[in-house]
């Protein structure tokens, strides 16, 4: 099956040169139920327990939603 995946961003905050970057993807089904769970007053934290992101990717993806006038 193939899966779209949405490119978050990543960040780095660790000072170490090697560091890997988050891992910060969703698919599309993630960023459709965050969406409608947001729009349904569903907390970042629990949106990012119910799809397994982290609460922080949860805001970012809204943010982005928000920004492209999806949310």
């Amino acid at each position: 099956m193939l899966h779209r995946v949405i490119r978050l961003g990543h960040f780095d905050l660790s000072t170490e040169r090697n560091a890997m970057p988050a891992n910060r993807e969703m698919t599309m089904r993630q960023m459709r139920q965050v969406l409608r769970l947001h729009a349904s007053g569903t907390s970042d934290r629990e949106i990012g327990r119910t799809v397994g992101a982290a609460r922080s990717t949860v805001r970012d993806a809204i943010k982005r939603a928000k920004a492209a006038g999806l949310a």
